[in-house]
């Protein structure tokens, strides 16, 4: 992992959207960050988003991602909140 911070552009969707007031944001995390340390970086810059921190979709690559995923620089970050239904 590379201790050089870099933006990601993050997308959002449905009330994360809405919540930010926008579609996208930057999150500076070091490339190859795990995606729990992307998540705590997410958190720390923006915690109006803290809120949706236990049920939050990620989405890397346009793949559901887990804790462990490396994130690295030009990688398609997106964020999801839960989803309901019935």
């Amino acid at each position: 992992m590379s201790d050089n911070p870099s933006g990601l552009n993050i997308l959002l969707f449905a009330s994360l959207k809405e919540r930010m007031g926008k579609s996208q944001i930057m999150v500076q995390v070091n490339d190859g960050c795990s995606l729990a340390e992307f998540q705590s970086a997410l958190f720390a810059q923006y915690p109006e988003l803290q809120p949706f921190s236990r049920n939050m979709i990620v989405s890397v690559n346009q793949n559901f991602a887990g804790p462990e995923h490396r994130i690295y620089q030009g990688d398609e970050i997106a964020l999801f909140p839960p989803v309901s239904g019935g």
